[in-house]
């Protein structure tokens, strides 16, 4: 079935939300119905989730940092296949890092992704 024209609202960006929570659930939420809550029972382990809307990908890790720091370390890589270090690109959206007023130990890493986006707990044996 052909689809038509695209709506302003069809062309808007989704909002996402990474954040952790205790020392062992790492979060995302955001618009199109996106919410993703995973409890790696205190391991230690980074959590990854794939982002990918279209050809472009994330990869999104948070890791739970006790001793000193107490806190989340959250971060932001690209997800490609590219043979060459040199060919891999960052997706051009807008991505940054506050505070976060439900966890004050977490960063909130907050991704403008274009519509469509699909978010994916990866690297756990369920979730494949």
């Amino acid at each position: 079935m052909a689809q038509g024209p695209k709506t302003p609202d069809d062309q808007k960006n989704v909002q996402l939300i990474f954040f952790g929570c205790s020392d062992d659930t790492f979060i995302c939420a955001g618009g199109q119905g996106v919410y993703i809550d995973h409890d790696n029972c205190a391991s230690g382990e980074p959590i990854w989730m794939r982002v990918r809307a279209g050809d472009e990908a994330l990869l999104v890790s948070g890791t739970y940092c006790p001793g000193e720091s107490r806190g989340w370390h959250v971060g932001v890589t690209p997800d490609t296949d590219a043979p060459d270090l040199y060919d891999v690109r960052m997706p051009d959206w807008p991505i940054s890092i506050r505070p976060c007023p439900e966890t004050p130990y977490s960063p909130m890493l907050v991704i403008e992704a274009p519509a469509g986006v699909m978010v994916e707990l990866i690297g756990v044996p369920d979730s494949e």
